[in-house]
């Protein structure tokens, strides 16, 4: 039923005048995954609009897939920061303490997105819709910090409630 209401959410959305190439070039950036939530949003919208949305059923539809995501991704960015604290108090040892620093302050970085992600699982499964929105706001700047300074971020099939706004927003657009 699902699929096929994303389905439908889709075809509306083609059927738009001026929907056409510039928007499915902005459709190619995402993957199976964030095209899939991309939808889920635009029903959400959708639904909010017509005045038909329950906000408990939003926030579990949501953020639900966020959670789960950040059950997977929060171990994995945990051992990446563990792993360069570990690089750093090495170089400190050495009496590399210029490296230990800058290594140690990306380390913080993967520590702080680690700790959000558990935030977002605590967030979710308490269902308190304040903390989670703060905490994906935090998430997208750390991400966001993170891609400035070229450092790894794991692939996630999800998208920030602002991504998808604007998102949504350049496809709306695209249709002028």
């Amino acid at each position: 039923m699902m699929k096929k209401n994303l389905l439908l959410i889709l075809l509306l959305l083609c059927g738009l005048p001026g929907f056409g190439q510039e928007t499915e070039k902005l459709m190619d950036k995402l993957n199976r995954g964030q095209k899939k939530h991309f939808l889920l949003f635009c029903q959400i919208q959708m639904a909010t609009k017509d005045g038909k949305a329950d906000h408990q059923k939003v926030f579990e539809a949501y953020v639900s897939v966020i959670a789960e995501s950040c059950k997977v991704t929060q171990p994995q960015y945990q051992k990446i920061a563990d792993n360069l604290q570990e690089r750093a108090d090495k170089a400190l040892m050495n009496g590399r303490n210029e490296i230990a620093e800058r290594v140690g302050k990306v380390a913080k970085i993967y520590t702080d997105m680690s700790q959000s992600q558990l935030n977002i699982m605590k967030a979710y499964e308490d269902k308190n819709t304040e903390a989670t929105h703060q905490t994906l706001s935090q998430m997208q700047a750390l991400e966001t910090l993170m891609n400035n300074n070229r450092l790894k971020t794991l692939e996630r099939d999800w998208l920030f409630p602002a991504e998808a706004e604007q998102f949504l927003l350049q496809s709306l657009g695209s249709k002028k």
